[in-house]
């Protein structure tokens, strides 16, 4: 189980979980795991890449008999150039949640993301359906990018309509907090504010 492929051909090379597994309906249970790959990165905007050692997260569904049937990875999907917090430590995954229509929620508090992830009760592509928080797939109807959660925990599906999603809470940490200017100096990354206000619940609707 150390090391298994996702469908991508990303090698996973588990080196320990990390926070959340979470028990299915089938028997089925899927497992958070933290993993790290050697990426080329541009550090500073117009200095040439340079090899880093990058802390990402991986989702392993292991069957009844504890046998990998289905495996993801950050590494597969979202942005290397997407990080906003403590990189190297890119995605800090830390809770997922089952949908009622048979896909996963994945919260990463290091992208500020919540993500919707096709997973279509272990047949899915994987690939994000959605992200919430700043710089995803929604926009606030009013206020400013801090608004947004930051560096959450514990989304939790409060109600439903049918296969839908109708109000989402989470833990709203605070920290890395958006301010009104952005970073210039590394690339994917914004200036922050001080955590005045962590430790929020917050609660959204989301389709």
């Amino acid at each position: 189980l150390k090391t298994v492929p996702t469908a991508r051909g990303t090698i996973v090379t588990a080196s320990f979980f990390e926070h959340d597994v979470l028990p299915l309906a089938d028997g089925h249970v899927i497992l958070l795991v933290r993993h790290e790959m050697t990426v080329d990165i541009v550090s500073v905007i117009g200095s040439p890449p340079s090899p880093v050692s990058v802390t990402g997260n991986a989702l392993i569904a292991l069957d009844e008999s504890f046998q990998p049937v289905w495996v993801w990875s950050t590494f597969d999907y979202l942005d290397i150039n997407r990080r906003p917090m403590l990189f190297p430590d890119w995605t800090y995954c830390n809770a997922i949640v089952a949908t009622p229509d048979g896909h996963l929620l994945l919260s990463s508090r290091h992208q500020g993301w919540i993500m919707k992830l096709d997973y279509a009760n272990g047949v899915g592509s994987g690939r994000p359906l959605w992200t919430l928080g700043f710089g995803g797939t929604f926009a606030l109807t009013g206020g400013d990018p801090g608004d947004w959660f930051y560096s959450q925990h514990a989304p939790s599906i409060v109600a439903t309509d049918g296969a839908l999603i109708t109000r989402l809470a989470v833990v709203d940490n605070g920290n890395g907090r958006l301010s009104l200017i952005q970073s210039d100096v590394l690339p994917g990354t914004w200036a922050t504010s001080p955590d005045t206000i962590s430790g929020r619940h917050r609660s959204v609707s989301v389709s």
